[in-house]
């Protein structure tokens, strides 16, 4: 169903990740952006799903939101590659692998400045209250007009997903254990 260039989401559908607000900040874009991109939703379709269809239709966006169930973990970089923004309004985390995940892909990001996210992204990505759907609103659309912003966080979250990589951190892991010999 992803017919344009799109904004994406990726994570499960429980309402502490924002959802509904994600999809009433991309309703107040203006027109001719949500002519333009589409929102991708990606989580698997459980008891919450229905809430955030119906929200869909009651805003009669239906044509512009797409809803993927599920997608295997191989075809995830290719889903993040192709996705003009990621955006995670989450309300709290453990990490965020998404947003790392997307950084990694060369996607630029908007996430919440609440719980872990800030640390995970550092300056990589685009902050902004979860609890504020005008504010995750106006940075959807300021990174959709500003190329040259886009490319400046895709420049950051390059290098900060490269702080999280497996030989980083073993490097990191043996490097403390023989300060503890």
């Amino acid at each position: 169903g992803i017919a344009k260039d799109y904004i994406l989401y990726i994570g499960n559908l429980k309402p502490h990740k924002n959802v509904s607000g994600l999809i009433n900040a991309y309703n107040m874009l203006p027109g001719n952006l949500k002519d333009n991109y589409q929102l991708v939703i990606v989580g698997k379709k459980d008891k919450n799903f229905s809430c955030f269809f119906n929200l869909v239709r009651k805003l009669r966006i239906l044509d512009k939101v797409v809803f993927i169930d599920f997608v295997r973990d191989e075809d995830l970089p290719s889903l993040y590659s192709a996705a003009t923004i990621f955006v995670f309004p989450s309300f709290y985390e453990g990490f965020g692998l998404p947003v790392l995940e997307a950084m990694a892909c060369g996607v630029p990001v908007i996430t919440s400045h609440v719980a872990s996210l800030p640390e995970v992204v550092d300056d990589a990505a685009n902050l902004v209250n979860p609890c504020d759907t005008k504010e995750i609103g106006m940075a959807i659309e300021k990174l959709l007009v500003d190329s040259s912003l886009r490319g400046d966080l895709v420049a950051r979250g390059l290098t900060q997903s490269r702080n999280f990589s497996l030989d980083k951190m073993a490097k990191d892991i043996l490097s403390l254990m023989e300060g503890l010999l």
